[in-house]
C-alpha cells in the first residue's frame, strides 16, 4: 500500500472469505474480548451476551440487533457456532494474542485458516446475518443459489470503525495467507505452512483421549511431530502427510499426567528443520 500523492491519505483496509452457513458451521478465533457494532462496551468470548432477546431475534436496531436492558437478557450464547445465532452480529476481536483464525464445516470436514501478523493487521472480525427469518431473506437473495453464508474478515485496523493515514511517499506493507484444510475433525491453530488439531475427550473418570491432526500446506515425508508437556512427551512420531492426506493420531493419557499443563506441538521436516512449534494454554477443543 503506497501514498504517491503529496497529501496524506485516508485508507481502510479488509480482506474477506465468506462460506457456506449452517449448523454444522463452527467459527476458530482466539479471542479474549470482542466489541461489536451493536454495543459500546467489550463482551467475553465465545459465550456472550450481545443484547440478544432469545424469544424475539431479529428486532429492528444497529446492525438488526436491539438494545435492551440487562435485566431482560436471558442467557450467553455461544458464538462460536452459526446454530446459535440468532439475528446478525458482527463480531470484532480485542487485544488479540494470536496470528490465525478460521472456521470449520463439520458436514463435510473442511475448512481453512487465515493467518497474519497481529502487529501488522490487528483486526479479525465475524459477519454473520443469523438464523433470524429477516437475516435467512437478506442472504438468500445475495447468492446465486439463494444459500445461506458467513464472512471471516481480517482488517488492518482493529474494528471497520476505524482508519489510518498514509504520508505522502509513506508504504505499508505485510503478508497474510488464506490456508484451505481438509479431514481433521476440527481446528484448533493454525501457521503460513499448517493447520492443527489439538482436542481432549474424556474416556473415563481418569482417561482422557488426545486427538492430534495436522493439515499442511504443501507435502511432507517423513516429518517427525512431537506433543510435550513440561515434564513428559505425549507423543513423537515419524510421519507422512500432505493437504489430500492429512496425519491423525488418537491416543489416551491419564488426566492427571495433563492436568493444568500447557501442551506444546512441533513439527520438523526430515531434515531436522523446526516448520512450526506452537505453545497452547487455551483455546483446546474438549
Amino acid at each position: 500500500m503506497f501514498n504517491p500523492g503529496t497529501l496524506p491519505g485516508r485508507y481502510h483496509y479488509w480482506t474477506n472469505a465468506s462460506l457456506d452457513a449452517n449448523e454444522g458451521t463452527e467459527f476458530i478465533y482466539p479471542f479474549h474480548r470482542v466489541r461489536s457494532y451493536e454495543y459500546a462496551g467489550s463482551a467475553s468470548w465465545p459465550f456472550a451476551r450481545l443484547d440478544l432477546i432469545q424469544e424475539v431475534p431479529g428486532l429492528p436496531g444497529m446492525e438488526g440487533v436491539p438494545m435492551w436492558p440487562a435485566s431482560q437478557l436471558q442467557e450467553s450464547i455461544n458464538f462460536r457456532w452459526q446454530k446459535n445465532m440468532l439475528a446478525q452480529v458482527s463480531i470484532f476481536g480485542r487485544d488479540v494474542s494470536w496470528d490465525y483464525f478460521g472456521a470449520w464445516q463439520h458436514k463435510v470436514n473442511h475448512g481453512y485458516a487465515h493467518i497474519a501478523k497481529r502487529q501488522d493487521v490487528s483486526g479479525m472480525k465475524l459477519w454473520s446475518w443469523g438464523n433470524a427469518p429477516v437475516g435467512v431473506v437478506n442472504q438468500t437473495s445475495l447468492t446465486d443459489d439463494g444459500s445461506q453464508y458467513a464472512e471471516t474478515q481480517c482488517g488492518a485496523m482493529e474494528t471497520q470503525l476505524d482508519f489510518d493515514f498514509l504520508q505522502p511517499g509513506q508504504t505499508r506493507t505485510w503478508r497474510e495467507w488464506w490456508l484451505p484444510l481438509r479431514g481433521m475433525g476440527g481446528l484448533t491453530c493454525a501457521s503460513e505452512t499448517l493447520g492443527a488439531r489439538i482436542s481432549l475427550a474424556t474416556v473415563e473418570d481418569e482417561v482422557i483421549k488426545l486427538i492430534v491432526a495436522l493439515c499442511p500446506a504443501i507435502p511432507y515425508d517423513n516429518a517427525l511431530v512431537k506433543v510435550t508437556l513440561p515434564d513428559k512427551t505425549l507423543v513423537e512420531e515419524a510421519c507422512s502427510f500432505s493437504p489430500e492426506n492429512p496425519w491423525i493420531l488418537e491416543t489416551n493419557i491419564r488426566a492427571a499426567e495433563i492436568a493444568d499443563k500447557p501442551i506444546t506441538l512441533t513439527v520438523s521436516d526430515s531434515l531436522g528443520r523446526v516448520i512450526w512449534k506452537i505453545r497452547k494454554t487455551e483455546h483446546l477443543s474438549i
